[in-house]
């Protein structure tokens, strides 16, 4: 696999019995440098953890990345981080997030502009990827709603932004988006915010590779007036190949998970109308 561009990860998690120098201590031994830090947004060279007063449960902490070259190593690092957690009991909660950010320096406004269009089209589709509370987040807001009502809106709004900077004034500057323009100012990158709080290995490697993914092909697209149908397998053709299987195990896992919960609603109704006597 040939390395691309950069990226970043935030993973919010909780310790429970482990403490964030205890998990600090553990990552640099398996050789992911790791230091414990004050809240800070400063981008470091190795990974750090950090407080999140956003998060429940004891020892609830982030951890951050530093920025890496997605590729074989990265991969491999992102795979051992997740061993680490799992090994030592380190759990997430609803409260967890996970965020990924990716270089989006090389990005002009027409690349922005593409990007931004794209992510409102495939929104629906990445939701499917994501529990059903994360699709509504309050830190993760749509960004597709943000902009209009149809898709001919929110392209006719995207089309007239005249820079990047009035892309980020569309969204108020709010950087609670499932797509985070606000990144661009304070580390030439995009966030992506809309994914649950995972240490599963599959999961966080698959949603990275479709983050990177999207914000490089947004360099290729030609025109916003598409009429492609943004379908899951569309998405899947933006990711390199070998993750692919990653992303279509977790879209079945989740709609598995729905029909369940859909099954056990419908059974539960049945039941109370059959107690009222109906």
């Amino acid at each position: 696999m040939k390395a691309t561009r950069k990226f970043g990860v935030e993973l919010e998690v909780v310790g429970g019995m482990v403490g964030a120098y205890t998990l600090a201590q553990a990552l640099t031994a398996a050789g992911v440098r790791t230091e414990t830090q004050g809240y800070n947004h400063s981008t470091s060279n190795v990974w750090k953890i950090v407080p999140d007063g956003s998060l429940s449960g004891r020892n609830a902490f982030e951890l951050v990345s530093p920025p890496m070259v997605f590729g074989e190593e990265s991969v491999a690092t992102l795979r051992t981080v997740c061993g680490v957690l799992n090994n030592l009991g380190v759990k997430v909660n609803t409260s967890c997030g996970f965020h990924v950010h990716v270089d989006a320096s090389d990005l002009n406004a027409a690349h922005m502009k593409n990007l931004v269009a794209m992510f409102c089209r495939f929104e629906p589709v990445m939701d499917a990827l994501v529990p059903a509370a994360r699709r509504s987040s309050e830190w993760a807001r749509s960004n597709a709603a943000r902009l209009g009502r149809t898709d001919a809106d929110r392209v006719a709004v995207i089309e007239a932004a005249a820079n990047t900077s009035v892309l980020r004034a569309l969204h108020n500057n709010n950087r609670y988006q499932k797509l985070n323009l606000e990144a661009l100012g304070r580390h030439g990158t995009v966030e992506f915010r809309q994914a649950a709080g995972t240490t599963n290995a599959d999961k966080v490697v698959g949603w990275v590779a479709m983050c990177v993914g999207l914000v490089s092909s947004s360099r290729k697209l030609r025109g916003l007036r598409s009429k492609t149908q943004f379908t899951f397998s569309r998405l899947l053709g933006r990711v390199e190949t070998q993750y692919r299987p990653l992303l279509v195990a977790r879209r079945r896992e989740l709609a598995a998970k729905e029909r369940r919960v859909a099954a056990r609603e419908a059974s539960a109704r049945t039941a109370r109308l059959a107690n009222a006597g109906y």
